[in-house]
């Protein structure tokens, strides 16, 4: 029998004690209201359909409230529908530290059995993948992406970028890629009808390390428009943003519904493009700092990659075995390591719906960014792309940029992803397996 304890959070002003108990990979969670100097019974959950029909008898039942601190002193025999039974058994003190909103934030404290539960559970709710059908019916060919990339160890040296711009001439560089690029849209006339947003908030000098710069392409609910949120920096990192989010301001429709193709692809959109415009400044005084900035574009395409193995990994087991035990997971994976990650992506929640997001964006990007080395071709068909992602089906418009859907990604696509991968030391790393 695995028991957990804990002390939930309500409301704002109200906690209760909580024990939770497996059983025959059935679920119990007994709450107990905290009175004056004992607890007393207010409800029961199980993971079972039927009635929850289950007794608790007290032999022992104290609580001490003092100094905010929360001493519990209980012993109880719990007798289940079958008549077997369990001892409840817990002498701790809680302070207001011990408060916990939500299972995420218990992961850590519960035994490896009831960790299992708490992942078959938001995989089946849909929390696990922010309740994206599109993430559940195609976790097999994502396995397969994370799978390759999760298995390069990619660190960049923490550096900075090196050369200033005056926000005038980054918005200008990104006027001139733009109209390379065919597209008629004016960065200026946007800021001035306050569809661009420019926020300050320039870093002191010396702190200026490559990370991705706040921006944020979205429609305004309140302001029923599309609007362009952005943090203005002054380096070569903020044209470059400013580009990929004026990418997805181009294909997010009007109404700001999006669909699930729109969804998946236009971080693709964008990342090439700012990948295509960091290429254009090759030959320049910022050539080092773009550099930089790639490097640090695949490091984060592996740290995604990294934190989606598990989860995506973990809804192929539940594909095959919905109740699947622990002893499935270790027969598959090292259970250590396996927990340790599982708990990091549970425990920050994640969502693997937005990585997922990210890793087909860098994929595309990164792809895009290669063939045109080769191939100056792919331009007329990357603008094509970008205008079908709202009309036309995932694979349809994956087509239009030469790739037969999401399983080619992974044959055809790695090829080019790799080269790039190799320029920046990749190295093998430990399988981490859990895979078929």
């Amino acid at each position: 029998m695995n028991n957990n304890y804990f002390i939930g959070k309500v409301s704002d002003d109200k906690c209760m004690f909580f024990a939770e108990t497996l059983k025959d990979d059935n679920y119990y969670r007994i709450e107990f209201k905290i009175l004056e100097d004992k607890l007393t019974v207010a409800n029961v959950h199980s993971s079972k359909k039927e009635p929850c029909k289950i007794n608790l008898k007290f032999k022992k039942n104290k609580v001490f409230l003092k100094d905010d601190k929360l001493e519990i002193n209980m012993q109880a025999k719990l007798t289940f529908e079958d008549s077997s039974t369990t001892e409840l058994s817990l002498h701790k003190i809680f302070t207001e530290k011990d408060v916990v909103e939500s299972r995420y934030d218990r992961f850590d404290f519960v035994s490896d059995e009831l960790k299992v539960y708490y992942i078959r559970s938001i995989i089946k709710s849909g929390e696990m993948y922010g309740k994206s059908s599109f993430v559940y019916d195609n976790s097999e060919a994502l396995s397969d992406l994370i799978y390759h990339i999760d298995h390069k160890n990619i660190r960049v040296e923490k550096s900075y970028l090196s050369e200033t711009i005056e926000l005038e001439d980054s918005i200008s560089l990104a006027q001139e890629f733009l109209n390379k690029m065919g597209y008629d849209i004016n960065i200026k006339e946007l800021i001035n009808d306050n569809t661009i947003r420019i926020v300050d908030s320039l870093k002191k000098e010396g702190t200026k390390k490559i990370k991705r710069e706040n921006g944020r392409s979205t429609y305004s609910k309140e302001e029923h428009r599309k609007i362009i949120k952005i943090e203005k920096n002054n380096n070569i990192s903020f044209p470059a943003i400013l580009i990929h989010e004026i990418m997805h301001h181009i294909n997010l429709p009007d109404n700001g519904e999006r669909t699930t193709a729109s969804d998946y692809l236009t971080e693709g959109v964008s990342y090439a493009y700012e990948f295509l415009f960091l290429e254009s400044l090759k030959g320049t005084k910022y050539e080092n700092d773009c550099n930089k900035i790639l490097s640090h574009e695949v490091e984060t395409f592996a740290i995604g990659a990294y934190f989606a193995y598990y989860p995506i990994n973990t809804i192929n087991l539940y594909k095959e075995k919905e109740n699947f035990t622990i002893e499935d997971i270790k027969s598959k994976a090292n259970i250590e390591k396996y927990m340790k990650d599982m708990g990091i992506f549970i425990k920050d929640r994640m969502n693997l719906k937005e990585i997922v997001w990210h890793i087909i964006g860098h994929y595309i990007g990164f792809y895009i960014y290669m063939e045109y080395k080769d191939n100056a071709s792919i331009l007329t068909k990357l603008k094509e792309f970008n205008s079908s992602i709202n009309e036309k089906s995932f694979s349809e418009c994956l087509k239009i940029i030469d790739i037969n859907g999401l399983q080619d990604v992974y044959g055809k696509v790695n090829s080019k992803v790799d080269e790039l991968i190799e320029k920046y030391l990749a190295k093998d790393i430990n399988d981490k397996s859990l895979k078929k």
